[in-house]
């Protein structure tokens, strides 16, 4: 049985009928037994996803997996799309022992329940810090192309007032910028996609090292793209191979070079996706903020290794990426010259120590372990 089939199964069993709402409640109840409900405030795939399309992003999995476990906890589920203003009517007169997730949804029925148990689910930056490092983007992708552009990422699913009265946080990117809360802080590794037909082998390092994937999705800017860009067109002799632009981002132009290739949205379970991880040495990722990008965990998963930015949610990633000091064109044009000489030795050795941690701590089955141990032990203080 496929990924995509395995999917689509445990989230039918979710989904009343053939209506999507972006709400279901419910869910797990038992009348023979005394239950803690929750409310699980996320991300909307549970009811708009077309689960016969290719799946984008790692939120489907790890929802179905939040919701796997508050049901192994035995609790009543209720689950809502985490900004659906139209559903807050249908949940302001439940009494949750548990809130979970984020959005303003998760806020609003926070408020209501100040005995509750609430746990913020962050999957980003700081909503401060993301604001600033994405209005500095902005602003110098301005004085180098005169184009005025809107925030992408920042204040879509958390602002700073979510913080307020929330007793517990569990945080996918970088804990310092949240520990000024004073609350008890977990800290939990997010999962990649993995083709299941990839096979560990060495490449054509001399070709490879000279290649580079990037590897996102809307906010072009936000993440690095716009930069690479102008430094892959100075540099002929290294690749920039491109998935997931949007093209309504029309602000950034994609050149028609022979060593800039854009592919679109792509599929990582498909077969080129396999092509491109064997002819590419590193993911490269030089965003302002991120809560350790999935798709950064996805390279590493088939062995990428990771070009990122500090302080931007990778410090999970430890000693194995490569960090990025600056984002001026000036010193990552210097950065990635200097990766595409590197030895191959060495090369090699990274490529085998980055594969190995990845499948250690990157998988659905890892997060699903730890943020369990995480929840049950918040639930049963």
């Amino acid at each position: 049985m496929t990924l995509k089939s395995i999917i689509k199964k445990v989230v039918k069993k979710y989904l009343v009928g053939k209506v999507r709402t972006p709400f279901v409640k419910n869910i797990n109840l038992d009348l023979t037994k005394n239950q803690k409900r929750v409310l699980i405030s996320y991300i909307g795939y549970f009811s708009t996803a077309n689960l016969n399309d290719t799946i984008g992003h790692t939120n489907l999995l790890e929802s179905i997996q939040i919701i796997n476990i508050f049901k192994e906890l035995g609790c009543i589920i209720d689950i809502v799309d985490c900004n659906s203003d139209e559903s807050l009517k249908f949940f302001t007169c439940e009494k949750y022992d548990i809130i979970f997730g984020f959005g303003e949804v998760f806020y609003e029925i926070a408020k209501l329940n100040p005995t509750a148990k609430k746990i913020i689910y962050v999957t980003e930056n700081h909503p401060e810090l993301s604001l600033k490092k994405e209005t500095e983007r902005n602003k110098y992708f301005y004085e180098r192309t005169g184009k005025k552009i809107p925030l992408r990422r920042t204040g879509i699913y958390y602002k700073e007032e979510h913080f307020r009265n929330v007793d517990y946080a569990i945080i996918m990117g970088e804990i310092t910028p949240f520990e000024r809360y004073n609350i008890p802080i977990y800290d939990v590794f997010p999962t990649g996609f993995l083709n299941q037909k990839y096979i560990f082998k060495t490449r054509s390092l001399e070709e490879s090292k000279k290649n580079f994937l990037w590897l996102g999705s809307n906010g072009a800017v936000h993440k690095g793209l716009d930069l690479l860009i102008e430094i892959f067109k100075k540099n002929p002799e290294i690749t920039l191979h491109i998935c997931g632009f949007n093209p309504e981002e029309k602000y950034l132009k994609i050149p028609k070079l022979k060593n800039i290739i854009n592919y679109g949205r792509i599929d990582i379970q498909g077969d080129k996706f396999l092509e491109l991880v064997d002819v590419c040495s590193y993911i490269i990722l030089p965003s302002c903020s991120e809560g350790c990008a999935t798709s950064v965990l996805t390279g590493m998963l088939h062995s990428l290794i990771p070009i990122v930015c500090e302080e931007t949610g990778f410090s999970k990633l430890g000693e194995n990426a490569h960090y990025l000091k600056d984002y001026k064109i000036e010193y990552l044009q210097q950065e990635i010259l200097k990766l595409s000489l590197k030895n191959i030795n060495d090369l090699k050795k990274n490529h085998e120590k980055v594969y190995k941690y990845a499948r250690e701590n990157f998988t659905i089955n890892n997060f699903t372990k730890n943020l369990k141990n995480i929840i049950g032990e918040i639930i049963n203080e």
